[in-house]
């Protein structure tokens, strides 16, 4: 059976957070080294739970079968994360069958067109996804085909999937410790209103970082469960039974897969260096001072040591020849490190990458067509060297180009021109969809 690919939902504000079936996969992995970490902890207190279900899913009858269990692992979610219930969460049992449809009501209901909009705008000029992929319709196809919980920090609702009988088999229960983990720390460190308001302001690395926290915490709690209370095969059974396929959605573009999937890789081993670093206590601060980059999450180090970087990139407003601004703000390491990908091997994209201090990007329309213009602040001027070589390289393949840049830097092909220009520290990259189109773009960098 082919797994299917957990996405984060775009194009809303991000209340839900779900836990599909390759985000469970992908991190099975990690369910030794929670083996070692859980036996090398006492558990905390046990915490008093009762958790309010229902209505609206499983029968009375059927929820009394599984009340004692889903009071089981409330409580015992709590004594392994080391917080009380501040209050007994909502939780709500659903048919499986039903799970997607209720996920895709409460997805719409937080729905941004505009937003979904701009981003699938963004991502196709960059050639991050297939033109003619139907981008919304990808997101919420996979994401509800193999969803298994989700929690709506909105309403502070966990929603798991029971058979037809009721019955929480392994997965479900795995789902719920996962969800609860959502549920317990965003009673005690309200993420979800800081999470949306990120999501407002489409602060997207900002988001990713704090979703790799949040999801990362829930990865190794969940890991840190069943290590703990499940049995071996009841493991198995929890990491792979009941999956849904996924091929008949046909492929996902692996930027959407790689960027799905970080809050849940990259995430967890950020929290588990917290973790083994400095304990729980080390993750509770985190979420009071929560990591603000996809930098910090893949080099944790510095997170620790609590190094920042240059806030002040900005760009000039896009208005001196026409343009209209589409979408604005912090592109990343993360995605930096996906664009060069398309040309570059994953170690080297990464490589080049390190040095980040801070960025700001642009994407804008203008008289002669769509364009996006980079501005990088890189630790020197050798790192932004390297960059730009990378990025070199990488325009040549965007553009269709058969020479790539010339010694001014400018490139021109079928696909776009364009131009990547070092200034000290900085690495200024231009983008335009059509070359009448380029001066027009490049003024805004100044």
């Amino acid at each position: 059976m082919t797994p299917v690919v957990a996405l984060r939902p775009r194009g809303r504000r991000l209340s839900l957070i779900a836990i599909p079936f390759l985000a469970v996969t992908a991190v099975a992995g990690g369910l030794l080294a929670a083996r070692q970490l859980s036996g090398s902890r006492p558990d905390a207190r046990a915490a008093a739970a009762h958790p309010r279900t229902g209505p609206g899913g499983a029968t009375g009858a059927e929820l009394k079968e599984e009340a004692s269990t889903i009071r089981g692992i409330a409580s015992q979610v709590a004594a392994l994360r080391g917080l009380d219930w501040k209050r007994p969460p909502g939780i709500k049992i659903v048919p499986e069958a039903e799970l997607a449809s209720r996920y895709a009501a409460a997805s719409a209901r937080q729905s941004d067109p505009a937003r979904s909009s701009h981003q699938e705008a963004m991502f196709k000029f960059l050639h991050l996804i297939p033109p003619d992929l139907g981008y919304a319709k990808t997101v919420e196809s996979v994401m509800e085909s193999g969803i298994r919980g989700f929690y709506d920090s909105q309403t502070k609702e966990v929603f798991v999937g029971a058979t037809a009988t009721g019955q929480l088999p392994p997965n479900a229960r795995m789902a719920l410790a996962h969800e609860l983990d959502h549920a317990l720390t965003d009673q005690h460190f309200d993420f979800g209103t800081r999470q949306d308001a990120l999501d407002r302001a489409d602060a997207e690395d900002q988001s990713l970082a704090l979703s790799s926290l949040v999801e990362g915490d829930a990865v190794l709690l969940q890991n840190r469960w069943m290590a703990k209370y499940l049995s071996g095969d009841e493991q198995v059974l929890a990491l792979f039974g009941g999956a849904s396929s996924s091929s008949s959605l046909g492929p996902v573009p692996s930027f959407l897969q790689d960027e799905s999937l970080f809050p849940y890789t990259a995430g967890l081993k950020f929290v588990q260096y917290l973790y083994a670093a400095e304990g729980l206590s080390g993750v509770d601060r985190a979420y009071k001072n929560p990591p603000t980059s996809s930098d910090q999450i893949m080099h944790p180090d510095v997170f620790l040591k609590g190094q920042r970087w240059d806030t002040s990139r900005s760009l000039p407003p896009p208005g001196a020849w026409g343009c209209e601004p589409i979408r604005s703000g912090t592109l990343g390491p993360f995605v930096m490190s996906e664009l060069l990908r398309q040309q570059a091997p994953q170690a080297a994209a990464d490589g080049v990458v390190e040095g980040w201090n801070g960025d700001a990007y642009a994407v804008v329309r203008c008289p002669g067509g769509v364009g996006m213009v980079e501005r990088w602040q890189a630790h020197d001027q050798a790192t932004a060297s390297r960059l730009a070589a990378t990025l070199s390289r990488w325009a040549k393949g965007w553009s269709g180009s058969a020479a790539g840049p010339g010694p001014d830097g400018r490139f021109l092909g079928p696909s776009g021109a364009g131009v990547v220009r070092v200034r000290g520290a900085e690495v200024l990259l231009t983008l335009a969809e059509r070359a009448s189109a380029l001066d027009q773009v490049a003024s805004i960098q100044g």
